[in-house]
């Protein structure tokens, strides 16, 4: 009869009960069971995160081409001003009316600021960084613009601002 290693007690005869525990292994939780439960936990916030900034994305999107086209439609009823895009302008050799660009710059405030607020309320954590996110993708496509054609640099420069402020004075309504 071989004796069992030091696991058990070896100042008795083999056949003693070890110093284990009666119970099967099979009872016992395992280590990776909280792992995966870590994991499933980490990959949640992840997919929401993810979530609240493709949201705020598209609301900030929507919210600033609307804002720009009511924008531009009330200037043409109240101050007949005919509304003119920026590469309808640059095709022209001419310059768009200062009205006509504090209505892009309002539009590229309140855009963002919606779509922070979107990406602020759906967050899991951290709120303000998802509307970060959402405030630098549009500001990327914000300088583009700004890069081919040609606008004051009052315009660039407001427009910047309202890029950056829009989504921080969104994510802090996200919160309220």
């Amino acid at each position: 009869m071989k004796c069992r290693g030091w696991e058990s007690n070896p100042h008795v005869a083999c056949a003693t009960q070890d110093f284990k525990s009666c119970a099967s292994a099979s009872f016992a939780t395992p280590a990776c069971r909280d792992h995966d439960t870590h994991r499933g936990t980490y990959n949640s916030r992840w997919m929401k995160s993810l979530i609240a900034v493709v949201a705020g994305i598209v609301v900030g999107v929507v919210v600033l081409s609307l804002t720009e086209q009511i924008g531009q439609a009330l200037l043409l009823a109240l101050m007949g001003i005919e509304p003119i895009t920026a590469q309808g302008a640059a095709a022209l050799g001419i310059e768009r009316p200062t009205e006509s660009l504090a209505v892009v710059v309002a539009a590229c405030f309140l855009g963002p600021l919606a779509g922070g607020y979107a990406a602020g309320r759906l967050a899991p954590v951290k709120p303000l960084a998802h509307a970060a996110a959402v405030g630098a993708f549009q500001m990327i496509l914000g300088v583009i613009g700004l890069v081919l054609f040609p606008v004051p640099l009052w315009f660039a420069f407001a427009t910047v601002i309202a890029f950056v402020m829009g989504p921080l004075v969104g994510a802090s309504l996200s919160r309220v």
